[in-house]
């Protein structure tokens, strides 16, 4: 179903954002009906997924990503029929406090500001960077796409280096592991960060 999606995609994309005409239309139309059928179907496959596996760490990921779908009392009650070590784990973590305070963030709200720690020790907060536009980037060392992504917030670093600042965040508490993510993928002129109470900046 994927390589069916990427390679209309593929053709898709360029078209949809190029030059607009009408026979550029009829070519687009019936692609992009093909792409909303796999995408419904995707959709059916997952709820499906959910339905039966949901106790289970891949279970609750697909719950978590879709967790808008539910009412609260229905993910609360999934919840109870899961076992600890699934419940405790951490999509099961994120759900639960998702069931008590929603959606944390909305427009308008003023952050905290933490502090963390880079891998040598030194301390950062985020007023730290008081004056420019702050983008919070959470990701993992193991995580395909947020690899793919680094380049652009590289060209978006580069771009916007005097108004902008990138403070990324790694997940795993493990220094060693996150260490070899960076080496990996050789950020510059961003701040990384391990587990919930440490960031690295990278000259």
């Amino acid at each position: 179903m994927w390589k069916a999606r990427d390679s209309i995609t593929k053709i898709l994309m360029p078209l949809v954002f190029g030059k607009q005409s009408d026979s550029i239309r009829l070519i687009t139309a019936p692609m992009s009906k093909q792409v909303a059928k796999l995408d419904s179907t995707r959709e059916a496959i997952t709820d499906q997924f959910i339905a039966k596996y949901y106790n289970s760490h891949a279970g609750l990921q697909q719950l978590y990503y879709k967790r808008a779908q539910y009412k609260k009392e229905q993910l609360e009650k999934m919840l109870q029929a899961v076992d600890l070590k699934f419940k405790n784990g951490l999509f099961g973590t994120r759900l639960t406090n998702y069931i008590k305070v929603g959606n944390t963030l909305k427009k308008g709200d003023e952050y905290h500001d933490f502090e963390a720690k880079d891998l040598s020790g030194k301390k950062y907060t985020l007023s730290s960077f008081k004056g420019k536009y702050i983008l919070l980037d959470f990701t993992e060392t193991y995580c395909g796409p947020c690899i793919l992504a680094t380049e652009d917030l590289k060209k978006l670093n580069n771009k916007y280096i005097d108004r902008l600042q990138i403070v990324t965040f790694y997940v795993e508490s493990n220094q060693k592991i996150v260490q070899q993510g960076l080496d990996k993928i050789n950020p510059s002129g961003q701040v990384f960060g391990m587990g919930r109470a440490q960031t690295v900046r990278l000259p």
